[in-house]
């Protein structure tokens, strides 16, 4: 029987594409560019940010060799740390479903890589850090998913046998993979995508967060095992 819900921060709970939208037109008004560059550097930004995976040190320190900005690589850095955070934004069912499961009786929780002063930004805008018993941030664990280590903490800060959890994630490794690895159920927040990773499938997969309600109350069935 499941007993906790672990979420992935980012394309997950947090939309962060239209976090990040949010963000841009302050950067750009920051920056001045021509508005001949707007296209190109909106363009070279999405290429180097990866989608949230590309260094953001490189990045910055790239963006500013290459359009010429008057302002340094760690000053575009600092800002998008604080700015980029205060703009975040959840799904839209993300705060009912972390509501319904706590009203049920779930322990939850958070897993998510990244540096504690961004990611910790984005749990206090989206008032998340009361919805959950605890988070667990790479940069503060010293070791990031997908290492089975940052699951198996968090085994420890519930009490539970891997078993009783379920995992919550967009990225089939760092997510499903470091989770599967640990014994943990997981489940795939699909967004469109196909499953690609060979050797390894997810629990099960979900086109949205609140379908979680019908999983954690036994209604659907995997492998002939009741969740």
């Amino acid at each position: 029987m499941i007993k906790a819900v672990l979420f992935d921060l980012d394309e997950t709970l947090l939309d962060r594409t239209l976090s990040l939208e949010r963000f841009l037109p302050h950067h750009l008004e920051r920056i001045a560019l021509e508005p001949a560059q707007t296209a190109g550097y909106l363009k070279r930004f999405h290429e180097l940010d990866a989608k949230g995976y590309g260094p953001k040190d490189l990045m910055f320190a790239t963006l500013v060799a290459e359009f010429d900005l008057k302002q340094t690589g760690p000053e575009l850095h600092r800002n998008f740390t604080h700015e980029a955070a205060k703009g975040s934004v959840l799904y839209p069912d993300a705060l009912p479903t972390l509501l319904e499961l706590r009203k049920r009786g779930f322990a939850l929780g958070i897993i998510t890589n990244g540096t504690v002063a961004m990611q910790q930004g984005k749990l206090h805008a989206c008032n998340l850090e009361p919805m959950v018993d605890f988070s667990l941030i790479s940069e503060r664990e010293g070791i990031k998913k997908p290492d089975p280590r940052i699951f198996n903490t968090a085994l420890e800060r519930l009490g539970l046998q891997a078993k009783q959890v379920l995992f919550v994630g967009d990225h089939p490794i760092n997510d499903i993979a470091g989770a599967a690895k640990v014994g943990m159920h997981t489940a795939w927040l699909r967004q469109g995508r196909k499953w690609s990773l060979e050797g390894i499938k997810p629990t099960v997969t979900l086109e949205c967060l609140n379908e979680l309600l019908a999983l954690v109350d036994g209604i659907v069935l995997v492998d002939g095992v009741t969740l």
